[in-house]
């Protein structure tokens, strides 16, 4: 297993390398079709695919900046946020919800969850609610289970 910090990983989850693949893949087609297919030459193909180019890497760059999750023996880190494994309430644990539930906060610093992911739910033992969005629920939920049992 790999390591981090204090503990070893047991679960990571990270934004796609392939993204910013067909992101650089399709912008670089664009800029090519767009110079010379048009008669505004390069400067218009590099303002627009230049604008729409980087709204696009933003929004990956804030889905893999907010919605990272890794998970060690002692420390949930969801975004910015590092939350405590002896913080967690075992029972609390809840499997995959379906959307967000305005009871709790969403782990990280995200204002809402992104398209294909669903949400685990616990109690941190100040009786905060949190929500940690997850593309593979799941496995994350198994893996905190398991981190968990090792708590006890």
């Amino acid at each position: 297993m790999r390591t981090f910090g204090v503990g070893q990983v047991r679960y990571a989850e990270r934004s796609s390398r392939r993204a910013w693949g067909i992101l650089l893949g399709l912008c670089l087609v664009s800029w090519l079709g767009l110079a010379f297919l048009t008669h505004g030459g390069w400067m218009l193909a590099t303002l627009l695919v230049g604008m729409l180019g980087g709204i696009a890497a933003l929004t990956l760059w804030s889905v893999d900046h907010y919605g990272q999750v890794l998970l060690t023996v002692s420390h949930l880190r969801v975004g910015r946020e590092r939350i405590p494994v002896s913080d967690i309430i075992p029972a609390s644990l809840e499997p995959r919800g379906h959307g967000v539930d305005p009871r709790g906060e969403i782990a990280g610093g995200a204002f809402d969850t992104t398209m294909g992911t669903d949400t685990i739910r616990f109690v941190r033992r100040d009786g905060r609610p949190v929500q940690v969005a997850s593309r593979r629920p799941d496995e994350l939920h198994r893996a905190l289970e398991s981190v968990l049992a090792g708590w006890l």
